[in-house]
């Protein structure tokens, strides 16, 4: 009777594990691909998936105390095409996990959920390092979960910056780059049931990722750029070298070595650096937008003069601008190819007009500087195009929008809740209609809150509570 039961048992493990159950040998994946046709508003805060809202619900502190939380796990629920949340809406965890520490956005490919979050993993010393980022990805098909990466730093300062990349023939594979601030490395990963590593680069001072996943027309979208440290014979070591490079790492350029050049990102299909000449407080800041293909070689950059004599291309747009941080500059869509800043206490629109020359149009001016941080550009069904941004008032953060296209405009506070803009949460986004940030709620949890972009100045009302503490 014991042989005839364990024959049933061997059986029965058989089939189980044929058919892929954790435990019995590799865990089964999705096929990989690049497809997001099911997606929108791919990355950050929040993004939609055939039909479904996934977002992370909140933060909390990363200690290692998440162990079936709320906080910071990653949740989705069904949402109309026109944005709308039903009150009796089923709300279902995904990934029960810290999501969104230092920056880290969701991000949907094929049939995967991309995401972050802190090691639960032990050093030699028995000490769980929760400062050590882990990189991984769910199948939404089968539930298995894959780590495509560990950072090597445990240190809760470290800065990261990352992106992924459609790449390949008919952009069919996926890569996964990532700079690590404190060690100066940059990486590139293949993306598969196996992950295969396709470059390391060290010693690397800054980088400009893209922005659309790698995807363009033969133009800067589909590189990853570099910065490193003069060379020790350059003639002038306090300039530095900026490289372009393909995330599978070929066509590996350097692109300018006689300037100290500051890479801003890559915007609109264009690269863009940064530059000053003169010295503090004559000194003059100028941003210039570049065309890279990928025939671009060295000398292509050139801005070793003020008045641009040396550029050898004379179509690359340059701008006078006094502040130059990459949050202060957005490229509208229009194709004028313009961009919005904030400089000092205006808001302008900047028109590079081919000669040299640019035309600065005023959209609005404060009283004085304000603390603002520009959350993106917005088109409404009409076609007109708004700037979307948060600015400080009596220490609370408020939503406010502002048409570019209109005379005099004035800016409209679309919510009269205070959004966080603390270190390390995840910033606001627009999805759809909406603006999805973090707020926090009656008993001080800071949760999802999304206000509607196109509400109507006398309908301002709080922001709405997607998510909550007790889904």
């Amino acid at each position: 009777m014991k042989k005839f039961l364990l024959g049933i048992f061997s059986i029965c493990l058989s089939v189980i594990c044929a058919l892929g159950f954790v435990g019995c040998g590799a865990p089964k994946y999705s096929e990989t691909t690049t497809d997001t046709t099911k997606v929108s508003a791919n990355g950050g805060i929040s993004c939609v998936y055939n039909g479904e809202l996934y977002f992370v619900n909140g933060t909390a502190d990363n200690d290692g105390t998440h162990n079936g939380g709320t906080l910071g796990s990653v949740y989705k629920v069904a949402i109309g095409d026109d944005g709308t949340i039903a009150e009796d809406a089923t709300y279902s965890k995904v990934v029960d996990a810290l999501v969104g520490q230092k920056n880290g956005s969701i991000f949907i490919f094929g049939d995967f959920l991309y995401y972050s979050a802190p090691s639960t993993g032990k050093n030699e010393s028995g000490k769980v390092q929760y400062g050590r980022t882990k990189f991984y990805r769910k199948d939404l098909l089968t539930g298995a979960v894959q780590e495509i990466y560990a950072t090597a730093g445990a240190d809760e300062s470290e800065s990261l910056t990352y992106a992924y990349y459609k790449y390949g023939q008919s952009n069919s594979k996926l890569a996964f780059v990532i700079y690590e601030g404190t060690s100066k490395t940059l990486k590139s990963f293949e993306i598969n049931s196996e992950i295969k590593t396709n470059f390391v680069k060290t010693d690397v001072a800054s980088v400009a990722l893209s922005e659309k996943f790698g995807v363009g027309d033969n133009n800067a979208d589909n590189f990853v750029f570099y910065t490193l440290a003069a060379e020790s014979n350059a003639v002038d070591t306090n300039t530095n070298r900026v490289y372009r490079v393909l995330p599978d790492g070929t066509g590996d350029t350097l692109l300018s070595d006689n300037a100290n050049i500051s890479l801003l990102g890559v915007r609109n299909g264009k690269l863009l650096i940064t530059t000053s000449f003169g010295t503090s407080p004559n000194q003059t800041t100028y941003i210039y937008a570049y065309q890279i293909t990928s025939t671009t070689a060295k000398g292509y950059i050139n801005v070793a003069d003020e008045n641009n004599s040396k550029n050898p291309n004379g179509t690359a747009y340059r701008y006078v601008i006094s502040s130059k941080t990459y949050d202060d500059v957005i490229f509208t869509e229009s194709a004028d190819d313009a961009i919005v800043v904030l400089d000092s206490k205006n808001i302008e629109k900047i028109v590079y007009n081919g000669t040299g020359t640019a035309t600065v149009t005023s959209i609005y001016s404060f009283a004085s500087a304000p603390t603002l941080d520009f959350i993106s550009l917005y088109t409404d069904g009409d076609g007109h195009e708004y700037v979307l941004y948060m600015l400080t008032e009596s220490s609370k953060n408020y939503i406010y929008r502002l048409r570019l296209d209109e005379a005099n405009a004035e800016p409209v506070k679309i919510s009269t809740t205070g959004f966080e803009t603390a270190d390390g949460l995840l910033v606001p986004k627009v999805v759809g209609d909406y603006v999805y940030g973090y707020a926090k709620n009656d008993d001080e949890k800071t949760l999802l809150y999304r206000v509607k972009i196109t509400v109507a100045k006398a309908d301002v009302d709080k922001a709405e509570l997607v998510g909550g503490t007790n889904i």
